[in-house]
C-alpha cells in the first residue's frame, strides 16, 4: 500500500468515527437525556461522555456500547458502501 493510500483509508477511519460519534450524540438528544443522565445511566462519568461527543477521545468499542445500551442501541458490523 503505497502513502496516498494510507492516507485515504486513515480519512476514511475518522469519517466513519465522526459519523459514529454524530449518529450518537442524535439518539441522546432525540431521547431528551443528559450527558449527566446517560453517564450514570451507563455507569461511568459524565466527563467520558463529554470527551466522546467532543471528540476529544477515541472511545473503545466496550465504551460505546456502554453508552449505546440505554439509548436501545448497540454497534453493529455492516458492509461498507461501495462509491
Amino acid at each position: 500500500m503505497n502513502e496516498q493510500e494510507l492516507i485515504a483509508k486513515e480519512k476514511l477511519i475518522v469519517e466513519l468515527e465522526d459519523r459514529l460519534i454524530e449518529e450518537f450524540i442524535l439518539l441522546r438528544k432525540n431521547q431528551h437525556i443528559t450527558q449527566k443522565e446517560l453517564a450514570e445511566q451507563s455507569n461511568m462519568i459524565r466527563a467520558t461522555v463529554n470527551r466522546v461527543e467532543r471528540c476529544l477521545t477515541s472511545p473503545t468499542i466496550g465504551t460505546m456500547i456502554k453508552l449505546l445500551e440505554p439509548l436501545g442501541y448497540t454497534l453493529k458490523i455492516v458492509p461498507l458502501k461501495k462509491k
